[in-house]
C-alpha cells in the first residue's frame, strides 16, 4: 500500500504522527506501515531516534521498495 500525503506544516509534520495513530487504530499495530522522510530529519540531533522508533526511514527509492516488498504500508 503507498499512501501519498500532501501535508501542510512545512517542517512541522504533526499530520504524519495523526495519520499513523489512525491508520493502527484501524488497522492494528500487526500492520507493517513505514513513513519515508527528508535526509535532514536524520540529520539533526534527537530527532532521528524519535522519528525511528515509528518505523520512519530516510527518503530513497531503495527504502521504498525494501518497504513495499515487505507488504508494508508506505507513507510519502
Amino acid at each position: 500500500m503507498l499512501i501519498v500525503g500532501n501535508h501542510s506544516g512545512g517542517t512541522l509534520i504533526a499530520d504524519t504522527f495523526v495519520f499513523g495513530q489512525h491508520f493502527y487504530d484501524r488497522l492494528g499495530p500487526e500492520r507493517r506501515f513505514h513513513r519515508l522522510a527528508h535526509d535532514l530529519v536524520f540529520k539533526v540531533s534527537g530527532l532521528r531516534a524519535l522519528v525511528e522508533r515509528y518505523g520512519t526511514v530516510p527518503a530513497s527509492p531503495a527504502n521504498m521498495t525494501c518497504a513495499l516488498r515487505r507488504n508494508a504500508a508506505l507513507l510519502v
